[in-house]
């Protein structure tokens, strides 16, 4: 009877010794097999590190419970699985939340509202390898934003398009320096214009579809005019536009007023000298110069 217990207690303690070496196996990553002969085999560790798990897209997203539930593919060659978590609340690494876990499958709880990442471990003796990462919106009472802050951008500038101007409906000449635009730009809130023949622009007036300018008259020498006009907001300004016109005014001719023919003049006859009478005379005036030269000459004697 003492045999007996003896041998009672000795298989006991190897089926102890037999268990509790599986379990330590399945812990360390090694594995028990079946042989063809039907005896059992302990074969050794892996030589390869599992293959990549993969984790799946976390649905719903967002969640609005603060329980996500996480699911993967097995991993080939895996011993177990780690699981790791990753929040936008300051955490600059991801944080370990599942040591070991053989299923494919876990529930993290408890979470608030926040931004989380997550990623599986497969693990073997020989090393482990990180699955793809999934990420999910926890949005109990606010919607969390997964993206980084989008900072604003400034707006495309919207420019004066499509400017145009006619000039008196698109005539081509005009007997008047007067003269009537329609211009036109899409976007505009002020234009200016100028004249070609000037180098300054006009001040910017508020925009407009109709104005009458006067043209400078000087169409005798300049008959041919353009007017260039352009347009702005507050973004920028379009480019220049112009159009053209003829000046054709014909310059009257001021008549001259005839002239009163002037009366001729009644001219009194003039008696003509003739030369012996001038010679005569000239004797007579030596002569008598002569006798007032002896008269006085008397006197003094």
């Amino acid at each position: 009877m003492k045999k007996r217990n003896k041998t009672l207690v000795i298989i006991s303690v190897i089926f102890g010794i037999i268990i509790g070496s599986v379990g330590f196996l399945r812990l360390s990553g090694l594995s028990l097999q079946v042989g063809d002969g039907g005896g059992g085999g302990v074969y050794v560790p892996p030589t390869e590190k599992p293959a990549k798990p993969n984790l799946h897209t976390i649905i719903p997203n967002p969640d609005t419970d603060g329980n996500i539930v996480l699911k993967w593919d097995a991993s080939e060659g895996a011993s177990y699985y780690k699981i790791y978590r990753h929040d936008r609340k300051g955490l600059a690494t991801y944080e370990k939340i599942v040591g070991i876990i053989s299923k494919l499958t876990y529930t993290d709880t408890g979470l608030t509202d926040d931004f989380y990442k997550y990623v599986i471990w497969a693990v073997n003796p020989v090393g482990s390898v990180i699955s793809n990462i999934q990420s999910v919106t926890v949005a109990l009472s606010i919607p969390v934003d997964p993206i980084d802050p989008i900072y604003p951008v400034d707006p495309e500038p919207i420019l004066p398009t499509n400017p145009s101007i006619i000039i008196n409906n698109g005539d081509l000449t005009t007997d008047r320096y007067e003269v009537m635009l329609q211009i036109f730009c899409d976007n505009a809130n002020e234009m200016r214009f100028r004249l070609s023949i000037d180098t300054d622009w006009t001040n910017w007036e508020k925009y407009i579809t109709t104005k009458s300018v006067h043209l400078p008259e000087t169409s005798i020498d300049f008959p041919n005019y353009i007017v260039e006009v352009q347009f702005k907001n507050a973004d920028g300004a379009s480019n220049t536009v112009w159009d053209g016109i003829k000046v054709d005014i014909v310059v009257p001719i001021v008549p001259i007023e005839p002239v009163d023919p002037i009366e001729p003049v009644d001219q009194v006859d003039n008696p003509r000298i003739s030369s012996t009478q001038i010679i005569l005379i000239s004797l007579l005036g030596v002569l008598g110069s002569s006798a007032i030269v002896i008269y006085i000459k008397k006197r003094k004697k």
